[in-house]
């Protein structure tokens, strides 16, 4: 997941923030172009729960996602800090009639609680698709599916993604949206992990800039410097930031690697001040 075709490559990395994310996300797009049957489902869909722009998406997933110790519990309040602060900078720039949040979640019970704690925010959604994804019997059915596809489709269109990159609906969601715009780098916030590919290798990342360290337990940083990224042992496909998550450790820009790719010695790191080596194919 860390190559790019030589012919523009050097190009896409000089125009777009995560170009590897970007060219995957083309492909992701393609392959999920909707037929006219369904786009006739979204539209109708779309119309009876008044979607408009500007609009924010919150995916809250919970079930057997929690239950099954893959991702921790969030508390809706967390997902609305990300939502104020887009739309408190929003408002810097233009007028906002009506703050709008397009919600999904396989809960029923989550949209009901954004409505009754967040007054001044106008919250849409359906409650009839997080019933069906709730239950174990309903889940895999065909209304589900279609439930579950008007939520990657709606999510992809909002302005702004607040979520869990835990979770693949969101992830998909995602790369929808980055397959619509040229760069929508900066249009999400995840409550949890950074964007990834299940059980594809982790790059290998070099330093952009330098970083010295508050603590014996984080590593100076020079630019160049590369650094590698543990694996779960325990989980195979599972990178080591995915597991500090599942323990406790939420997606604060710093996580564990070595400066080398013999020495298993880890430490802290800031991963905004690193970037993934890419290579042209």
């Amino acid at each position: 997941m860390n190559q790019l075709p030589k012919e523009f490559g050097a190009d896409l990395m000089s125009l777009v923030d995560s170009p590897n994310s970007w060219f995957h996300s083309q492909f992701t797009g393609y392959i999920m172009r909707p037929q006219p049957r369904l786009q006739r489902f979204l539209n109708k869909f779309k119309k009876q729960i008044n979607y408009r722009h500007p609009i924010v998406g919150i995916q809250v997933r919970r079930t057997d996602k929690v239950s099954d110790r893959e991702a921790l519990y969030y508390p809706i309040c967390d997902y609305m800090v990300s939502v104020k602060d887009y739309f408190d900078k929003l408002e810097l720039t233009r007028q906002v009639s009506k703050r709008l949040v397009y919600v999904a979640s396989d809960d029923p019970s989550v949209l009901p609680q954004f409505a009754k704690q967040y007054p001044n925010y106008e919250f849409i959604g359906s409650t009839s698709i997080s019933k069906t994804a709730f239950s174990q019997t309903t889940r895999y059915s065909n209304e589900s599916l279609w439930g579950v596809l008007a939520d990657i489709f709606l999510l992809s269109e909002t302005d702004y993604i607040v979520c869990t990159f835990s979770s693949a609906i969101c992830r998909l969601s995602y790369e929808l949206m980055r397959y619509k715009q040229l760069d929508a780098s900066l249009q999400y916030r995840s409550l949890d992990v950074p964007f990834h590919y299940d059980f594809a290798l982790t790059p290998i990342r070099t330093a952009v800039y330098n970083h010295r360290s508050k603590t014996s337990d984080e590593w100076d940083l020079r630019i160049g410097d590369h650094l590698h990224e543990r694996l779960n042992e325990n989980r195979p496909g599972w990178s080591e930031w995915f597991d500090q998550s599942i323990n406790g450790r939420g997606w604060d820009s710093y996580f564990y690697a070595s400066n080398s790719s013999t020495q298993k010695f880890y430490k802290l790191y800031p991963v905004y001040k690193v970037f993934d080596d890419i290579e042209l194919v």
